[in-house]
């Protein structure tokens, strides 16, 4: 098969380009002593500059990098000549893949076997705006005939080493106006809403579907109550006595050291002792645990753990005993009555 290169020579001031090809090496382009230049003929305008380290510079002069761009890309066969990217921004077609060869999404972060002390695979910050802004803003658009589960955002913490799995933080800071670190909110037509919905598995030591550490104010609460979510249904009585067996206190809860983080009530308290409680009424106290160590900064390393567990009580759990109770001494005081009566009757 016959062959026919085309060789060219040019001196321009102190430039040299050769182009030359031989059978154990491909055809190339070097500049032997200066960056190589593509651009414009006929107005010698520069267009793209490849530096002698290796940078590639498309609309840059100076390259610094691999590769730089000054302007817009399009990545993909449909996009790339057919759509325009916004200025200086970048649209990409198929599946971005960052730390991973193969993203199984169209865009996937992926940190493996890292031992920094404090790791993200993605960390977004924004600065200071007059108007509605968010750092991270996601929506989920609506679709015809689409069915399914729909998430906004779904975080999952996976992991059986670490000491804390936390599928999502949020943390409201400022010295003004209201502060939130998670907020809920559903609208719509349908069957429910829930602004928020919490569930945890019991398979833990301690589960909760949700802890407060702090006040918590609600302007409505409900308990399932149903018949048809119990059996073994019976009467309840003796409530009086139990009732009498229970001693009140006046106390303070501790506020001092580690305590504080506790953000236990302030000052003086009427209330009940677990341990007394759990005697009459074993059912109405859960074992707890809290954990002084959590940090509320996301962006800090863990702690080590130091954990204290102690007892809570199911005051809700009481009101139907001491409706029983009054129930019982109304009782009492109605059987009394009727003595006194029968006493000033026959007298």
């Amino acid at each position: 098969m016959k062959r026919t290169f085309f060789f060219s020579l040019f001196f321009i001031l102190n430039f040299l380009l050769l182009i030359h090809n031989s059978h154990s090496q491909p055809l190339g382009i070097w500049n032997s002593t200066s960056h190589l230049s593509f651009g414009e003929a006929v107005t010698t305008t520069e267009l793209m500059r490849l530096t002698t380290g290796g940078n590639l510079g498309i609309g840059v002069a100076v390259p610094v990098n691999k590769l730089d761009v000054g302007g817009s890309v399009a990545i993909g066969a449909s996009y790339s000549g057919t759509n325009t990217a916004l200025a200086n921004g970048l649209i990409v077609e198929g599946k971005v893949g960052i730390g991973t060869s193969s993203p199984d999404a169209l865009y996937v972060m992926e940190i493996t076997n890292s031992t920094i002390a404090t790791q993200h695979a993605l960390l977004m910050k924004m600065g200071p705006h007059t108007a509605f802004s968010a750092a991270i803003y996601i929506s989920h658009l609506d679709g015809t005939g689409v069915t399914g589960n729909k998430y906004g955002v779904y975080s999952d913490a996976n992991d059986n080493n670490s000491t804390y799995k936390v599928g999502l933080q949020g943390r409201g800071i400022g010295n003004s106006g209201n502060k939130r670190g998670v907020r809920g909110y559903a609208t719509g037509t349908g069957s429910a809403n829930y602004g928020i919905y919490g569930e945890c598995d019991a398979l833990a030591t301690i589960n909760y579907a949700g802890f407060f550490n702090g006040s918590v104010f609600t302007t409505g609460s409900y308990l399932p109550s149903d018949r048809k979510l119990k059996k073994n249904v019976e009467d309840y009585s003796g409530a009086l006595a139990d009732v009498m067996s229970l001693q009140v206190k006046s106390y303070e809860y501790l506020k001092e050291g580690k305590y504080a983080k506790m953000q236990l009530p302030k000052g003086r308290q009427l209330g009940l002792l677990a341990e007394d409680l759990e005697k009459t009424f074993p059912f109405l106290i859960k074992e707890t645990i809290f954990d002084f160590s959590e940090s509320d900064d996301v962006l800090l390393p863990r702690k080590l753990k130091d954990e204290m567990d102690f007892k809570a009580v199911n005051y809700t759990g009481l009101i139907p005993v001491l409706l029983k109770a009054i129930q019982e001494q109304q009782k009492l005081i109605e059987e009394l009555q009727h003595e006194v009566e029968d006493l000033k009757t026959n007298k």
